[in-house]
Parts: C-alpha cells; structure tokens; sequence
C-alpha cells in the first residue's frame, strides 16, 4: 500500500510540473505571437506622398480647355506613382484660382497612355496658397493622381524650372482608357498623401 500511495504522489508531482510547463509554454507563445501582430501592423502602416513638395515657385496657369492634368515626371526625389495600395486621405493644391478641382487617380499603361480612375469629391479654391483636402480615395500601387478642372479659365501652378506634365482635353473618366497630349513643360502643384495601416495624416486642421 505504501508504495502505490508512493507513486501515486509522484504521479501527481509529474502531472504539476507537466501542466506548469505547458503554461509557461502557452504564455510565451502568446507573448510572442502578439509582439509579432504588433511588429507586423506597424510595417503595413505607412505615409507615402505622391508628387512634388509646394515649396517651389509655382506659377497660376490656365490650361487651354477644360480636362484632366497629371505630372509625367517630377524633380528628383519626388514620388510619381504609389508605391503602396492604400488610401489617399488628403491633397494638396498650390497656385490655383478658380474651380471646382477634383483629384483623379489614373493608371499609367504604357508611354502617353493611362486609364482614369475614380475621382474626390469637387473642391473650390479660396487661396493660390497650398490648400488642403481631405478625401477617401482608395489608390493601387503602380497608379497615379491627376487633377480635373471644371471650368474655363480655371488656373493651377506649375513650377516651370522642373518636370512635364500631360493631359487629356474634355477630362479622362473612370474606366477610360486614352492617350495623353504632350508633355507640357513643367511639374504641377498637385500631391497626394497615401496612408496604408493604421496611419494617420494632418490634412489642413483636421487629422485623419
């Protein structure tokens, strides 16, 4: 009797510390697992701005008719195209009378050819300073942004020391594939902001 009471104790004993390292076990996978979520929603968060910084001299322009503008290239170190699938949360405007302006996503197919994406809703312009809008414009690596203007007369800033533009006259709708006309010379101060994850962006006085 004195014996199996023996083993029967040292049965038990085993099963403790068998169930106390198994939950040391499970607590460390849990620790790891969560920093690995943590570290993981922080690399998809991201801030990427499309186009070139407003901080140059941009000239108010008016284009010839009414239609759609988009940079073909920038000055160095700017973003042409999205490298991210995100969403376009804010943008920016410099040097522009008139409007209203709609922000356009477009897709490069190739040489003078681009695809027209969707579109923000119509922004009036109150100032030829940088004005800021806020939108929800979802964006696929690989596309970039153009402009809609809507009415003759209609100016925008271009800084003419650097990069070319194109576009396309009457406006290049979503689902509209066409070539565009140019390269007009110089870069337009246009800029998009793409967020990705959980980031957020200060548009004008409103964080988003």
């Amino acid at each position: 009797m004195r014996n199996r009471g023996g083993t029967r104790r040292r049965a038990n004993q085993t099963s403790v510390r068998t169930e106390r390292r198994s939950g040391a076990r499970l607590l460390a996978l849990a620790a790891v697992t969560t920093a690995a979520l943590i570290a993981a929603s922080s690399a998809l968060a991201s801030v990427v701005t499309l186009g070139p910084p407003l901080t140059g001299t941009f000239t108010a322009q008016a284009p010839d008719n009414v239609g759609t503008f988009a940079n073909a290239t920038l000055q160095a170190g700017a973003t042409l195209t999205s490298p991210v699938t995100g969403t376009i949360a804010c943008w920016h405007i410099t040097g522009a009378t008139g409007g209203p302006f709609r922000l356009r996503v477009l897709t490069p197919d190739g040489g003078k050819t681009y695809t027209g994406g969707g579109m923000s809703a119509p922004q009036t312009i109150t100032s030829t300073a940088p004005q800021a809008f806020v939108t929800n414009l979802p964006i696929k690596a690989g596309q970039t942004i153009g402009l809609d203007d809507t009415t003759p007369g209609d100016k925008f800033g271009v800084n003419f020391t650097v990069g070319s533009h194109v576009m396309w006259t009457g406006g290049l709708a979503s689902g509209v594939t066409a070539a565009a006309a140019g390269p007009g010379v110089g870069e337009i101060g246009l800029d998009a902001v793409v967020l990705t994850g959980n980031s957020t962006v200060t548009c004008g006085n409103t964080t988003v």
